[in-house]
């Protein structure tokens, strides 16, 4: 991804945080020679012992692109943020609309896991979504039938993270005037990414 070195995001905890709370992302990856994606959701952990990243997600059985994962591992994830468009109309001087947005890609090897490590990531999966409810549903709470044909429609994906890069194109190449204008008209907006946007502007500009 092109990312010009205003825009580039480095630290690693923001990183990690963007991943767990934008964790819906696109698998992406060579099927014979065309390429493929499917949206999934995604956990990342990390290798008690290496510390390297892991994503892990689950993908339907019938979907070919996971059987063409064990001859092509190669694989790049791309998460999406909040983005909304900025009008020319906030600058003090004449210039082009742009677009602000934060996007992270994710490149590495993937390999198909086993059914006792699938269940595995089921568990945390659940753990993570269900932590918000006011009573959280766990994976032993499902029948053993449920558990049962689930398990034998997906299969479990591992993705050993090789290389990160981050975008968060949010108008630090403005003057702080047309930050701060910029932010106002965004929460103006009656639309919930422009606020959320606006949210992201303020707090790298803390």
């Amino acid at each position: 991804m092109y990312i010009p070195k205003k825009f580039r995001i480095e630290d690693a905890e923001e990183i990690k945080d963007f991943l767990n709370k934008n964790s819906f992302g696109a698998l992406i990856s060579l099927v014979e020679t065309r390429i493929t994606a499917t949206h999934l959701p995604w956990h990342l952990v990390e290798d008690a012992t290496t510390g390297e990243w892991l994503m892990h997600a689950h993908i339907a059985k019938p979907n070919p692109q996971w059987q063409a994962l064990e001859t092509s591992p190669e694989v790049m994830l791309m998460f999406q943020g909040a983005h909304a468009y900025v009008s020319s109309q906030w600058y003090s001087e004449e210039n082009a609309p742009t677009w602000n947005y934060q996007s992270v890609h994710v490149y590495g090897q993937a390999r198909i896991v086993s059914q006792p490590e699938l269940e595995a990531m089921l568990v945390q999966l659940l753990q993570q979504h269900e932590a918000f409810m006011p009573n959280p549903l766990s994976y032993q709470d499902l029948s053993s039938d449920l558990r049962e044909r689930f398990l034998k429609g997906i299969v479990g994906i591992e993705v050993r993270v090789t290389d990160l890069q981050a975008a968060y194109k949010l108008s630090q190449n403005r003057t702080a005037f047309d930050f701060q204008n910029i932010v106002k008209e965004l929460e103006n907006i009656p639309d919930a990414q422009s606020h959320e946007v606006a949210k992201q502007m303020k707090k790298l500009n803390k």
